[in-house]
């Protein structure tokens, strides 16, 4: 009787710590590079049923959730995840966002701090394990294994590369507007009107016109000087 007693205990308490663990897991931020994934697996998705508008709620609240968070990198940082092809519209954005590939490594390892993940270290290993054969094949069957993908970290599909591309201008003129860049915000939202006009899906009609409404915000912005001109 004791000792189902001791058992019914300690399995209560190895319960408790789980859900303490997976509470405390609950708790950390997503990162904004995985939230915009996210937001753009979403997109696929939708794109690929022809259902964009049905989505576009869902879609505009991870963006929001994103959003304050966001800044020039994570942008950067999409376009070589999400659409790796995309050259064109990296150079385009690239005198707007003005990231270099310094503020890019630095904020990587930001993440990973944060993430309680270790950077990578350069160089020989000066452990002793390092220097043999069986140190080395004994830390490869103790490290832990390497998650698979997720589906939303894979390249965009082709089918909705377009509607990506929109995506991104969107985002980018968001945060140039919430920085205070309204020329830049303007220049870049007549930049994605220009692109709208190279594109006849309706899939893309819902991002359009959050370009088209934020084209028109960045004007009024910038005064009635420029609109008179």
């Amino acid at each position: 009787m004791g000792n189902d007693a001791a058992a019914m205990e300690v399995d209560s308490k190895g319960g408790d710590e789980k859900m303490q663990e997976e509470a405390e897991e609950t708790k950390k931020p997503v990162a904004v590079i995985d939230l915009l994934c996210q937001s753009v697996f979403l997109l696929e998705e939708a794109v690929s049923a022809k259902e964009t508008n049905l989505c576009m709620g869902r879609l505009l609240r991870q963006t929001a959730a994103a959003r304050k968070r966001m800044n020039e990198g994570d942008i950067v940082k999409l376009i070589r995840k999400k659409l790796p092809k995309a050259t064109e519209l990296e150079e385009t954005l690239a005198p707007f966002l003005e990231v270099t590939a310094m503020e890019l490594d630095e904020n990587d390892n930001k993440e990973n701090l944060t993430n309680g993940q270790t950077p990578m270290a350069t160089g020989d290993d000066p452990s002793p394990q390092a220097s043999t054969g069986e140190g080395a094949s004994t830390a490869a069957k103790d490290a832990p294994a390497k998650p698979a993908a997720k589906a939303c970290d894979k390249p965009a599909k082709a089918c909705a590369v377009p509607e990506c591309e929109m995506y991104v201008y969107l985002l980018a003129i968001m945060k140039l507007l919430d920085g205070g860049s309204n020329d830049k915000a303007r220049a870049l939202s007549a930049a994605a009107v220009e692109r709208l006009g190279h594109f006849n899906r309706r899939t893309m009609d819902s991002i359009a016109a959050r370009i088209y409404a934020y084209f028109s915000w960045s004007h009024e912005r910038c005064g009635d000087a420029f609109l008179k001109s």
